[in-house]
């Protein structure tokens, strides 16, 4: 039975071959197999349970990569070793580097590692999981003519990467872009990179050789731009030197240093050094390579001052040994100082801003007052500078003050003043309330949020103001609100006038509104104050009503301004923005003066009772630019019974003056004088509010009767005669 048993297993095991191939018939055969091959055929036999192992969070892992670089040969050679650990089950791509990188040879454990283009990266197929080694080798040129020089080459993305140079005698002074560098003995340099961007920068020495033949003396050509800038205390010169070196290089540039100056700084590539002989002030720049063809050197030149006005020379710099030199002088200043010359200019021309060179120009950073050209030394050029005193600018302002003021009969008046405000460093608001003693405060707001005043011994009011934040460029806004109660000091007549005044601010308003809910039984025309209407209602009484009847702080539809008009046409009208906002400060006044009534003082008593009516007439005055007073307004009133008597009065009275024209004429200069009193009175009634119209009806009407009462008498005359 054992041995039937293990047969079955072989045969199990070897199933899929012994399909392909036909056994042979063995009658009565059997198989005997050791007791411990048996067994481990059945451990194979055996189903092990699957284990859920989690995925790697990465499919792969460059580590700290290795890099030795040799300088030689007019070329950079480099070496790059990286440990590869491979972490997800199956085939991984690793991206390398790009395609154009300068790449001679990609090794996978010391094998040539199959590499491929894709998405125009060199990139590495490996399956894993597994460990490798991998290296990369690159091979790019390293310039060793004379002068700096620079390789740049891209790396792969590792988790940090040493790199360590060594080059042969010509290459000096190798530098990595951002990178932490060291220098060992044997010229070996050691940096750490930050990245995967590896830019080498290397200083290459001209070999000294024997001249085999007469080399022509250097002829150096030198073009001068310098910046005059004059601050407060101090006086800087921006020297740009722009060098250009013929025939044979030069080591060295000597530039003799104008008098009261010091040298703050002087620049330049693969610099040297510098120094500066004290006897001859002459300033020596040691360039690190032999300069032949264009070389760029700054000097920046310094010098304090005291007084607030003096003289000075123009600042010129000499170039020494140099075949030819020519430049150009810009002047520049901060606010207000003021330069001029003194004496004559010798040898500098002046020649405006726009024709100085685009670099010196673009180099000011305040205005350009002063600009000059030389072609040749000698030139000088005294300037005379005084520093007038700067004058404060403003620190604050109001962009738009939005009033709602409620009249009653009885000559009581609630104001509501709202102020759009930008601070930059004012402390308070001062306010000056008007009608003095009958005037109460009953709340201040500051960007929303209720403030205690202060009060000066003249009685003005102190709001203290936040700091405005900055919006872009701009200050941002923020609103003050002041809500008072006052008294006319007299109510209401038949017929009379009122005079509205505004509190007074110690800022600028660029834009002010007011509108004013009146009693309704009352038409109202403005005579005089310094806000005036937005726009032109038309005339409908004795004084003209700007605004239909309508509760406060009930929504409404601002008519538009007048539109602006272009040569004969009319362009549209459309609201302005603050006119918006007196429209939103007009639904909010109810509110707000009721939560005003509901405050409480710091000694908890309440302020006076004060009934907002429900209907009034709503008058709207605006003003631009108010400066150091207060706006107001003046109003006539009169009761509207008085319109109809107004409008009857002004018809009768052109009639009469047209009907009984003859009869005044012939009175001589009495009628003259009632002709002129008529007129007078007419012109009066017009000014109060009576429409035009109704004269201009009464003189119709006159005329009318007059020719219907000549056509009469002509025609009972002809029937006189045919009788």
């Amino acid at each position: 039975m054992k041995r039937w048993l293990a047969l079955f297993v072989v045969l199990l095991l070897m199933g899929a071959t012994w399909a392909q191939a036909e056994l042979p018939e063995m009658k009565d055969g059997a198989v005997t197999i050791p007791w411990n091959d048996f067994k481990e055929l059945l451990d194979r036999l055996q189903v092990k349970p699957a284990t859920d192992e989690p995925e790697p969070p990465v499919d792969f892992v460059l580590g700290r990569g290795s890099l030795r670089g040799v300088l030689a040969g007019g070329q950079l050679d480099l070496k790059a070793t990286y440990p590869l650990a491979v972490l997800k089950n199956g085939w991984v791509t690793v991206p390398l580097t790009g395609v154009d990188t300068p790449l001679a040879d990609v090794l996978l454990d010391g094998r040539t590692a199959p590499i491929t283009d894709q998405q125009g990266n060199v990139t590495l197929i490996v399956k894993g999981p597994a460990n490798h080694s991998l290296t990369l080798r690159y091979r790019m040129a390293a310039p060793d003519r004379p002068g700096p020089g620079h390789v740049s080459v891209q790396l792969p993305r590792a988790a940090g990467q040493v790199l360590t140079i060594v080059g042969d005698k010509k290459y000096s002074s190798p530098s990595v872009d951002g990178a932490t560098m060291s220098r060992g003995p044997g010229g070996v340099t050691t940096a750490i990179l930050t990245g995967d961007q590896l830019s080498l920068r290397y200083t290459v020495a001209l070999e000294q050789k024997q001249a085999t033949q007469e080399k022509l003396p250097p002829k150096v050509l030198v073009e001068n731009h310098t910046l005059v800038s004059i601050d407060e205390g101090f006086i800087r010169a921006v020297v740009q030197l722009a060098f250009e070196v013929r025939h044979a290089p030069v080591t060295e540039f000597r530039v003799v240093v104008p008098e009261g100056f010091e040298v703050a700084d002087c620049s330049g590539a693969s610099l040297a050094g510098w120094k500066v002989d004290p006897a001859t002030r002459e300033l020596t720049a040691t360039i690190g390579f032999d300069v032949q063809g264009k070389y760029n050197l700054t000097l920046v030149l310094e010098r304090s001052t005291k007084n607030e006005s003096f003289e000075f020379l123009l600042p010129g710099t000499s170039v020494q040994s140099v075949e030819r030199e020519r430049g150009f002088f810009a002047v520049q200043v901060t606010g207000g100082v003021e330069v001029t010359t003194t004496g004559e200019v010798d040898g500098l021309q002046t020649v405006d801003a726009k024709e100085l060179p685009a670099g010196l120009r673009g180099g000011a950073t305040n205005p350009i007052v002063m600009s000059f050209k030389y072609l040749r030394h000698p030139f000088s050029a005294k300037l005379r500078v005084v520093r007038h005193k700067t004058q404060n600018v403003l620190g604050a302002a109001i962009d738009a003050a939005n009033f709602v003021v409620q009249v009653t009969e009885d000559g009581d008046l609630v104001t509501r003043a709202l102020y759009t405000v930008r601070n930059n460093r004012k402390q308070f608001l001062e306010l000056t309330l008007p009608y003095g003693e009958n005037t109460a405060l009953w709340s201040t707001f500051v960007a929303n949020k209720p403030v205690r005043p202060s009060q000066t011994k003249e009685g003005k009011i102190l709001l203290p103001l936040e700091k405005s934040g900055y919006s872009g460029a701009e200050l941002s806004s923020f609103t003050v609100e002041v809500i008072y109660y006052a008294n006319l000091g007299s109510s209401f007549g038949v017929l009379g006038s009122m005079h509205l005044l505004l509190p007074k601010v110690d800022l600028p308003i660029s834009q002010s509104a007011l509108t004013v809910f009146a009693p309704n039984r009352f038409e109202y025309q403005r005579v005089g104050g310094s806000m005036r209407a937005p726009y032109q209602a038309p005339a409908s009484g004795l004084l003209s009503r700007v605004m239909e009847e309508q509760p406060p702080g009930a929504p409404t539809a601002l008519p538009p301004p007048p539109a602006k008009r272009a040569g004969a046409d009319r362009a549209k009208a459309r609201p302005d923005e603050y006119m918006l906002q007196q429209s939103q400060a007009e639904m909010e006044f109810q509110k707000r003066i009721r939560a005003a009534q509901q405050a409480t003082d710091s000694g908890g008593a309440l302020p006076a009772r004060f009934a907002v009516p429900k209907k009034g007439a709503a008058l709207r005055f605006e003003e631009l630019v108010t400066i150091g007073e207060a706006s107001d307004v003046r109003l006539m009133y009169g009761a509207k019974r008085l319109s109809q008597f107004g409008a009857l009065a002004a018809l009768l009275l052109a009639a009469a003056l047209v009907w009984f024209a003859r009869s005044i004429f012939a009175m001589g200069r009495v009628g003259h004088y009632l002709l002129a009193v008529g007129v007078v009175v007419l012109a009066v009634m017009a000014a109060l509010g009576i429409s035009i119209g109704y004269a201009i009806g009464g003189v119709l009407l006159a005329a009318a009767a007059l020719l219907v009462r000549a056509v009469y008498r002509r025609i009972a005359r002809k029937m006189g005669r045919a009788i």
